[in-house]
């Protein structure tokens, strides 16, 4: 539908890129908090 539109594979590469970059600065802000969170419950002392 895009190659269509622009006649052209380059926006499709790009548009994959940007969205490449996109996963990867969510991982590091996500997820890095979400790790921690879990690394930090987890060494946390059980209450019984």
């Amino acid at each position: 539908m895009v190659r269509d539109l622009t006649g052209s594979w380059e926006p499709i590469f790009m548009l994959a890129i940007a969205f490449d970059f996109t996963a990867a600065l969510l991982a590091i802000l996500v997820l890095k908090r979400v790790r921690s969170r879990a690394l930090a419950l987890d060494a946390a002392p059980a209450a019984a």
